[in-house]
């Protein structure tokens, strides 16, 4: 049988990694929707802004989303535990 500090440890471990989950969850929901803001954007001022062909915008939007993903791998890294 689980004594009472067993059960109260198996609580606090849940706990902590819903939260950790959750926090994960927010930040792939904000980079989503920092992508596509941030796309759309992209294309707003390079189309009605700047008059540029499409691989110029294509070309953009490829670095725009290559920093993104630098930017993701960077922080998981970080945040793997070791």
């Amino acid at each position: 049988a689980m004594g009472s500090r067993g059960v109260s440890c198996f609580i606090m471990r849940t706990a902590s990694s819903d939260v950790a989950g959750m926090e994960t969850l927010t930040g792939f929901v904000g980079g989503m929707l920092l992508r596509v803001v941030g796309t759309v954007a992209l294309f707003l001022i390079t189309s009605y802004y700047f008059v540029v062909n499409e691989t110029w915008l294509a070309s953009w939007v490829l670095a725009w989303h290559v920093a993104l993903l630098s930017d993701d791998v960077i922080r998981f890294a970080r945040a793997r535990p070791t």
